[in-house]
């Protein structure tokens, strides 16, 4: 799993490529809570490069966006979802859950 980071303001986008599973799922996790600690809680996560999720993924995307929540204005948005990953979401009853953009720049519109 690769994992890069970018901001815009006070919105931090993070960008994740390959498999998001058993194996990666702590190195996002890690990543995530970092953020939050640092008092980012305007997140986008950009899954354009994921091509897998397991239920180890969901499970750190839904413990990082309930922080998140718990702070004025804070969330954590979803972008660019691949077709066999939003399957997966859907399955999971999770799109109902999140706010999902197409693209970055919509997701960060949506936060102002």
């Amino acid at each position: 799993m690769e994992i890069t980071t970018k901001q815009l303001g006070d919105i931090h986008t993070v960008v994740l490529e390959g498999r998001f599973d058993s194996m990666t799922a702590h190195s996002v996790e890690e990543k995530l809570n970092s953020m939050l600690e640092s008092s980012h809680f305007k997140m986008i996560v950009d899954l354009s490069g994921v091509d897998y999720i397991s239920s180890a993924g969901l499970r750190v995307l839904l413990s990082a966006t309930k922080r998140a929540r718990q702070e004025k204005d804070g969330d954590l948005r979803l972008t660019s979802i691949q077709t066999q990953v939003r399957q997966v979401f859907d399955m999971a009853g999770f799109t109902q859950f999140y706010k999902v953009y197409d693209s970055e720049e919509k997701a960060v519109k949506s936060f102002t």
